[in-house]
């Protein structure tokens, strides 16, 4: 589960995260303004680096938890999100590996960082949801037809994007995602799962091609 919802982060991955041959599209303010346009701008990015502020809400806790940190995407398959606070952790995909380094504590001292490597592909729940996230950024429609509904509305300069499982491997995990931007940019993603937990992630570019 903890892969599973640091990756729906990033789209809350990032969970692009994640984009049925049904589509629904909202309101928009002009003609030419679709998934299919969102889509192609956000295919053109090659590379981005950004900063993001993650925020848990649990059913079972009281307090929200909060992490901060980085994320550098390479087009088509790399992408990298390094949470520097409260602790060290990193979440690497590069083409089908994922790879996840944590530190463990020992006290108030630092030990060692322990690191996983797993293959996306092996893993249906890993390939769905890893896939969605890279499919977003890669403006790869059919992909995200296959696990979700999806609802665009606004316009360019300010859109939303709503992501809505299909009944399959993704819906017994995540409620919905919500995507926020503008242009080729993603400003928040949310994501809300089935027990009422939610995951929020807020992004600021530091530096896009």
């Amino acid at each position: 589960m903890t892969i599973l919802r640091s990756f729906c982060s990033l789209a809350r991955s990032l969970l692009v995260g994640v984009l049925t041959t049904i589509v629904s599209v909202g309101a928009a303010a002009s003609s030419d303004w679709d998934i299919d346009e969102l889509l192609d701008r956000l295919s053109k990015v090659e590379m981005a680096s950004l900063e993001f502020v993650e925020k848990k809400k649990s059913m079972l806790l009281t307090v929200d938890l909060e992490s901060s940190g980085t994320i550098v995407y390479r087009a088509p398959d790399y992408m990298k999100k390094t949470i520097v606070n409260p602790v060290f952790e990193s979440i690497l995909i590069d083409g089908d590996v994922l790879t996840i380094e944590k530190t463990t504590l020992g006290g108030k001292k630092e030990e060692a960082v322990e690191s996983q490597r797993y293959s996306i592909s092996s893993n249906s729940l890993l390939s769905s949801t890893v896939g969605s996230v890279l499919a977003i950024l890669a403006g790869n429609r059919v992909f995200l037809e296959e696990d979700y509904d999806i609802r665009l509305s606004g316009d360019k300069s300010e859109w939303d994007l709503l992501l809505l499982p299909k009944p399959g491997v993704i819906k017994d995990k995540i409620e919905q995602i919500v995507l926020a931007g503008s242009g080729i940019e993603i400003w928040f993603i949310e994501t809300t799962y089935p027990d009422g937990d939610q995951s929020s992630l807020s992004l600021s570019y530091t530096e896009i091609e």
